[in-house]
């Protein structure tokens, strides 16, 4: 018999990752343009990672 258990971010932790941008023709005055609305149209891309998870497994093998 064999019992698994595996907790991941027991804490928490916001992780955030990524952080690209979308491909476009990329040159100041679009760029200025771009932030100087009040939603972004091509705003970066981020991941964050989930909060506390947890994993457990029982199995008997015979």
């Amino acid at each position: 018999m064999v019992f698994f258990v595996s907790l991941n971010n027991i804490f928490d932790k916001l992780y955030k990752t990524g952080g690209f941008e979308q491909s476009r023709n990329a040159n100041y005055r679009t760029l200025k343009q771009d932030r100087e609305r009040e939603i972004p149209i091509f705003g970066p891309k981020y991941w964050y990672g989930t909060g506390a998870s947890y994993f457990a497994m029982i199995y008997v093998r015979f």
